[in-house]
């Protein structure tokens, strides 16, 4: 049998629309709102495995800047591998994952992906090792602040993200750059609710209470207070914080980051920041 190999589908619309069924049906993952905003650009390109106009396997590209000690990088994640039911077992992420890893290993610092526990010993076929993440906390005493949440159905709120966004995280050793498109999957998606504004200190925050655990999720802006300083406006009692991402202050505790049904995974050949640096990829970058 014959399939068709098809790298990006954004632009059309049978093929589109039947990826954004086929990630429904796998993972419950809707796509629909996000590409009727305009969130999902160039950085985003689905490798499909076409039958009959339909798409029956995928593994998503994903091109990411990261900025690591004053340095660009640009790495390539691997997400949203899936396959019909009626069509596995014929090798078609294999094939497709060879592909990604053939168009992209020289062009990319680095190539990387978070795998489900049910495939732990797939990826390593590809040289593909396991790497550890490191999370850091930081605990704060509340304070008064002018806080506000952001409205995502508001256009200037959105313009304010937006351009809070392009100035980075200033508290960040290890941040993700120019990617508006995943950034609104998540900050129009579920996590809408959690950004806060500062008008007196010039920041966004993402920060969600989640039973017993506050995660602050990111921050943008150019803020010249501490990060403590920011964190305790938004807590009510003394709080420990867990940090989304890996900041430039180097005495905060950490722990190996352990997420149910999550591994992150790193391409043997490419650059490997994970083997000895005690990071963790934000996880606003995670697609």
């Amino acid at each position: 049998m014959t399939y068709q190999l098809i790298r990006q589908v954004r632009d059309d619309l049978p093929l589109r629309n039947s990826f954004m069924d086929l990630a429904k049906s796998t993972f419950d993952l809707s796509f629909q709102d996000w590409y009727k905003k305009g969130y999902w650009s160039n950085n985003y390109i689905p490798y499909c495995i076409v039958d009959h106009n339909q798409v029956v396997a995928n593994v998503s590209v994903n091109l990411m800047d990261f900025s690591w000690r004053g340095q660009r990088r640009q790495y390539l994640q691997i997400g949203t591998v899936m396959t019909n039911e009626k069509y596995r077992y014929q090798g078609l992420s294999r094939k497709l994952i060879k592909t990604v890893l053939g168009d992209w290993k020289s062009k990319v610092d680095a190539i990387y992906l978070f795998a489900n526990d049910s495939v732990l010993d797939f990826y390593p076929k590809f040289d593909f090792i396991e790497a550890k993440e490191y999370q850091r906390q930081i605990t704060v005493q509340p304070t008064a602040g002018d806080f506000r949440r952001l409205s995502m159905k508001s256009n200037s709120d959105r313009k304010l993200l937006q351009l809070f966004y392009k100035q980075s995280n200033p508290y960040s050793a290890f941040s993700m750059d120019d990617n508006y498109g995943l950034l609104m999957f998540y900050c129009d998606g579920f996590l809408r609710n959690n950004l806060y504004y500062s008008e007196r200190n010039q920041v966004i925050v993402v920060a969600e209470q989640d039973e017993s655990i506050f995660t602050c999720w990111d921050v943008f802006g150019s803020t010249q207070h501490s990060l403590q300083a920011i964190l305790s406006q938004l807590v009510s009692k003394e709080t420990t914080v867990q940090l989304g991402f890996t900041p430039v202050i180097k005495d905060l505790q950490f722990h190996v980051r352990e997420e149910n049904d999550e591994t992150l995974f790193v391409y043997r050949t490419a650059e490997n920041l994970f083997s000895d640096k005690k990071l963790m990829f934000p996880l606003l970058s995670h697609a």
